[in-house]
């Protein structure tokens, strides 16, 4: 089964990814995490030029086909081969981010992002995308909080103003609405909450 998570900033998508994880290495279930962009060598590579804040120039168009030059090595070198020996695929990230960021985001035409996912991917989609959504400023309230504990800082995409990521934030809702495939699920409510909805639509396809 190939499951992807989606989510603004904050949404908490790596947790339930852990969770599942954990999950499905007690019930003996072979599986693999992967994360976009990144899971490959290159990709990794691309995803250093995509988050780093020393490349402000970046134009959108450079932007946009970066992310599908790390998907379309993360699809053929990693999920493919995966799903061909039927293991379970738990992707943080995939095409709908990048319909989200750069399509709503970034307003490149939807239909030209549909078509170049396409390409990239082979036409390859998750069996269930979950979700969790969230509003901006509990979102950054998150991550805030969280890179104050890590000492991080904001990545290029992050630093983007809130008009930025209130679009990102609807456009994820526009194409929940369209896509029988996506579960969306209120990021604001609890763990426990949130792990048991995921567990529940998983189960209906198993």
């Amino acid at each position: 089964m190939f499951i992807s998570f989606e989510g603004p900033e904050g949404s908490g998508k790596s947790t339930q990814i852990d969770i599942l994880a954990r999950d499905l290495k007690k019930k003996g279930i072979d599986f693999i995490c992967i994360r976009e962009p990144g899971g490959t060598l290159l990709s990794e590579k691309i995803r250093d030029i995509l988050k780093s804040n020393s490349y402000n120039d970046l134009t959108i168009q450079s932007e946009l086909l970066l992310f599908l030059a790390s998907r379309s090595q993360l699809v053929n070198k990693v999920i493919k081969p995966a799903l061909k020996i039927n293991k379970y695929v738990l992707c943080d990230r995939y095409i709908d981010s990048t319909l989200a960021y750069q399509g709503y985001g970034r307003n490149i035409p939807i239909e030209s992002i549909k078509l170049l996912n396409s390409f990239a991917t082979g036409g390859l989609e998750p069996d269930i995308t979950f979700l969790l959504q969230l509003d901006v400023d509990t979102g950054f309230r998150r991550i805030k909080k969280r890179y104050e504990e890590k000492t991080g800082t904001f990545d290029r995409i992050e630093m983007e103003d809130k008009s930025f990521h209130q679009r990102v934030f609807d456009g994820y809702n526009k194409i929940a609405s369209s896509n029988n495939r996506i579960i969306t699920i209120n990021a604001n409510e609890d763990i426990d909450f949130i792990t048991n909805k995921i567990q529940s639509e998983i189960n209906k396809l198993v």
